[in-house]
This record gives structure tokens, C-alpha cells and sequence, in this order.
């Protein structure tokens, strides 16, 4: 048996300043989807994959490589996301509320 992990995300985050901001860049369309698809693999404290294993992560996507690289550094800069040392990528602590979420579907 499968196990469900709910995130709560703002409602209004694909019409946020930020996202907009990112949908105008050149490739930037591509960079919300790309976010998008991060979210959706996000474990609940936000991880979304090593700095090791970029490649296999783009390959389960389904993604460029070079498209990901450029969103990672786009969506980094606009504190979306956060890189650790290891360049491992986490959603940001704004974006996803894992503790909220879980509460609301005890």
C-alpha cells in the first residue's frame, strides 16, 4: 500500500509576482513546468533531488538538461528553490507548507 503526503501550496502561486516574472524570461514557460514537476516530487521536507543525480532527476521528468539548469539557477534566484553545498535542490519553506497540510487531513 501506497502512502499519500500532502503539501498545501498557495492557491494563488501560478498568478504570483514571481511567476509571472519567470513566464516572461525567454524559456520561461518552461521553467514553471519545470517547477511544477518539482513540486509534485518534493518530499514533504521539500527535497527534490541530489546535487549528484541532476541528470537521472531530468530524465524522470522528462526534460532538457540544459532547461534545467537554467531553471534551477532562475527559480533559485526568486527563492523559489534552495540549493544546499551539495547542490542538492529543496523547495522553498515559502512555497510548500508540509506541517499545515498534514494537519488539515488528520
Amino acid at each position: 500500500m501506497t502512502s499519500r503526503v500532502w503539501d498545501k501550496v498557495e492557491s494563488n502561486l501560478l498568478e504570483s509576482a514571481k511567476i509571472n516574472k519567470l513566464r516572461k524570461l525567454p524559456g520561461g514557460d518552461a521553467c514553471v513546468i519545470i517547477f511544477m514537476k518539482m513540486l509534485l516530487h518534493a518530499r514533504t521536507d521539500g527535497f527534490v533531488c541530489d546535487g549528484a543525480n541532476y541528470r537521472c532527476f531530468v530524465d524522470e521528468i522528462g526534460e532538457e538538461y540544459e532547461i534545467f539548469i537554467m531553471a534551477v539557477a532562475i527559480l533559485r534566484e526568486l527563492c523559489l528553490i534552495s540549493l544546499n553545498e551539495n547542490e542538492d535542490v529543496y523547495i522553498s519553506n515559502t512555497v510548500i507548507h508540509a506541517e499545515d497540510a498534514q494537519a488539515l487531513f488528520k
